[in-house]
């Protein structure tokens, strides 16, 4: 799926028109339209910036490197903190070879 193709299923989702991007991002209309129908194939990193802020996913997300649409905010890293904090021992060992794994098989692609 390419950027635009992202963006797009994403303001489906939150039911988001292009101008609604523009009050929340402050980029012309010409440039959202640009870029949400790929038109504009490599924005500039600072719109990108803007434009997952205003669909509130991850960057990472929006431009393909994760399919995680959620962003880590502090309050939400707050919460895994004390969830892990508040395991036992058992499952903050399954826990960690979990993440292990995953780091492993993300290195490999």
């Amino acid at each position: 799926m390419q950027l635009n193709e992202r963006i797009q299923s994403v303001m489906k989702e939150r039911n988001m028109r292009q101008v609604d991007i523009c009050k929340t991002t402050g980029i012309y209309s010409s440039q959202v339209a640009h870029i949400v129908t790929g038109r504009t194939k490599d924005p500039a990193i600072s719109y990108l910036i803007k434009f997952a802020t205003a669909l509130d996913v991850s960057l990472d997300y929006l431009v393909g490197r994760d399919m995680t649409k959620i962003r880590y905010t502090d309050e939400y890293k707050q919460c895994i903190n004390d969830a892990i904090d508040n395991m036992d021992e058992i499952g903050k060992r399954n826990l960690a070879d979990q993440a292990e794994y995953q780091l492993e098989r993300h290195q490999k692609v």
